[in-house]
């Protein structure tokens, strides 16, 4: 279960990645409670993981307060009780976390958090509760940038698909059409494959994405 907020998607990848594959088939799914504001490198995480993931999108009834923290414990309560699940990873530096660890006493909890976000109120409030807690730095030194790569080419891949996805047979009838032009199927196939096939991309000085269409 993830505090988006409080969390890295790079550190946690990483860290998955160098389990064995013993250790993540364990891992039922992971769970994301996200916040608008946050990075969009949570959407990849299945796609570097291989984990299923349930993506949960907080949204705030007020700009300025998030409601992730409330949300995930909710989620976790329900989890325990209705879904019969009681152990628990818990990704968050927030100390906000602690109320649903000390409301379910009888579930087991490991909590993995960031040394620099994470306080030593909390730190101590787990080691007298007897509840284990790592560092997640300790255990992602090697690979963030093979993830970083990852996200990128991933997030990279959406965007094009969102520029240009085109759908080039629908393309060439529009063509033809507008120009009221009168062709036959021969001649729109030459046309298809002299010009619409042979598109390429370039890139200008200014760094400006443009499509090359071959000319006669």
């Amino acid at each position: 279960v993830v505090d988006c907020e409080n969390s890295d998607p790079f550190k946690l990848a990483s860290v998955l990645k160098q389990l064995d594959k013993s250790e993540t088939e364990k891992i039922q799914k992971i769970v994301l409670y996200d916040d608008v504001h946050t990075t969009n490198a949570w959407r990849y995480l299945k796609a570097v993981t291989g984990i299923p993931v349930e993506h949960n999108i907080v949204e705030r009834i007020k700009y300025d307060k998030s409601l992730v923290d409330i949300k995930m414990g909710m989620g976790i309560s329900r989890a325990y009780y209705k879904d019969n699940v009681t152990a628990f990873i818990l990704l968050s530096s927030d100390s906000d976390f602690w109320g649903v660890i000390s409301s379910l006493p009888d579930a087991d909890f490991l909590v993995m958090v960031e040394e620099e976000k994470c306080g030593s109120d909390i730190q101590n409030a787990l080691e007298q509760d007897g509840t284990y807690y790592c560092f997640m730095d300790d255990f992602c030194t090697g690979n963030i940038k093979t993830f970083k790569n990852a996200m990128f080419v991933s997030a990279l891949k959406d965007e094009m698909w969102k520029a240009l996805a085109v759908d080039t047979h629908a393309l060439i009838d529009d063509i033809i059409r507008n120009l009221r032009m009168d062709v036959s199927a021969s001649e729109k196939s030459n046309f298809y494959n002299k010009y619409i096939r042979k598109m390429r991309l370039e890139i200008d000085d200014n760094g400006i994405l443009k499509i090359k269409v071959q000319e006669e």
